[in-house]
């Protein structure tokens, strides 16, 4: 009994009641946005003018016609040899997972790959390619947009999915790398040793050995790649204009000059993009959560 009362008090000590008070405020912060934006979404345009930040008021009502309007009305304007075609949202929807999926696997398969080289294989440019990644980090990444584009140019792939795929393909820095390679550091050698043993290749060891084994980082960074990916819309803007994603038929939308580009039709159409990441975080949220640890994912 002493020693069950002596863990209920260690509870709640003073540290512990203000870590769980910044916490529970720290929710709310980032909690209510979601919620305002989701009440702002069946209010009138009027009703958003005079009411802000209260609930659709009774006077107006709550229109649920502003997620019709934004299922009929968010449509990209692209520009064909035939003419002008619009592109709308079931089509946007397909252009996103297609767009989110193919990014998601490419670019793990690759930032894995090479953090696994940099970090088990001594040679000399391990030092120079860990380096690079450090020093693209601390880089902005907007003041290269406009050389980006001339390079496609150059190359005849601008504005082409197949292109911007490839890119993707040879590239390793950032986050991603880090948290791969810390990952990978972690991983006993021996395992790659007994598998050499039976005759298996270095890429073989990679696939068959060291991927499993860092299975949980690898879909913990799949889920969150593809979450940031699906709510990128600068990419597919700039660099893709002929595959308008989700986020950028959100974002023509929202800068539409007309009688439905109005706030609460906006909240309405983000409120329907968000769905399918909210869920997949919800699905895999113990994953997600459960595999971060300091200074990177838990291989």
């Amino acid at each position: 009994m002493k020693k069950t009362h002596s863990k209920l008090n260690s509870k709640y000590t003073p540290m512990n009641i203000v870590a769980c008070f910044v916490m529970m405020i720290f929710a709310i912060i980032i909690l209510f946005p979601l919620f305002w934006a989701f009440f702002s979404s069946f209010k009138t345009r009027l009703d958003w003018i005079d009411n802000k930040l209260g609930f659709p008021s009774a006077d107006f009502g709550w229109r649920f016609k502003n997620y019709e309007e934004a299922l009929t009305r968010m449509f990209v304007l692209l520009k064909t040899d035939e003419g002008t075609k619009k592109i709308y949202m079931w089509r946007q929807a397909i252009n996103s997972v297609l767009y989110a999926g193919s990014f998601t696997f490419v670019t793990i398969f690759m930032h894995s790959l090479v953090a696994y080289v940099v970090s088990k294989y001594n040679f000399k440019f391990c030092k120079i390619i860990y380096g690079i990644v450090l020093v693209t980090l601390m880089l902005p990444i907007v003041g290269s947009m406009s050389s980006g584009l001339q390079v496609r140019q150059m190359l005849g792939i601008d504005g082409t999915f197949i292109g911007e795929l490839l890119i993707a393909a040879g590239g390793f820095g950032g986050m991603q790398f880090l948290i791969f390679y810390a990952c990978f550091k972690a991983i006993p050698w021996s395992y790659a040793e007994a598998a050499q043993m039976d005759g298996a290749g270095h890429f073989m060891i990679f696939i068959r050995i060291m991927m499993p084994l860092a299975w949980s980082t690898v879909s913990a960074c799949s889920i969150l790649s593809f979450i940031g990916l699906w709510n990128n819309y600068q990419t597919p803007l700039v660099y893709m204009p002929n595959m308008p994603t989700l986020a950028v038929g959100l974002f023509m939308f929202k800068e539409a000059k007309d009688e439905y580009s109005s706030v609460p039709n906006s909240f309405a159409a983000t409120m329907i993009i968000s769905v399918p990441t909210l869920v997949l975080f919800v699905l895999f949220r113990n994953k997600i959560m459960g595999n971060i640890a300091v200074g990177g994912l838990k291989g």
